[in-house]
């Protein structure tokens, strides 16, 4: 149904028409704001449930991270075992060799003073 009020040729109707010319304007607008308001409803529950998948996500990843910080640490810890055992074998080698020259020396000064007596 057209604007009646806008036509040229403006159609005549008696009051009670033109009260029910209203609303039926009114009831067709009413329908109209109704549809729209239907439709912003579920688009407002759309994104709170996307908000609510999001903040899950972001909960996961703040985990996930805690958790990857955690293994870089046990990773680190593993890697340095290796070396640091390597690190103690060279050095008790270093020990020993020094142990013997020491022992040596000891015995030959030994060897000698028992001599020249």
């Amino acid at each position: 149904m057209g604007k009646w009020w806008r036509n040229r040729d403006r159609i005549r109707v008696s009051g009670n028409e033109a009260l029910l010319v209203e609303l039926e304007r009114i009831r067709d607008e009413d329908d109209r704001q109704n549809k729209r308001i239907a439709v912003i409803e579920e688009d407002t529950k759309a994104i709170h449930k996307l908000t609510a998948s999001i903040e899950k996500l972001v909960i996961q990843m703040q985990d996930m991270l805690s958790e990857q910080k955690e293994q870089s640490e046990r990773i680190k810890r593993l890697e340095e075992e290796p070396g640091n055992a390597w690190n103690a074998v060279k050095k008790k080698a270093v020990d020993t060799v020094v142990g013997l020259v020491a022992g040596a020396l000891a015995t030959g000064l030994i060897y000698m003073i028992a001599q020249n007596m």
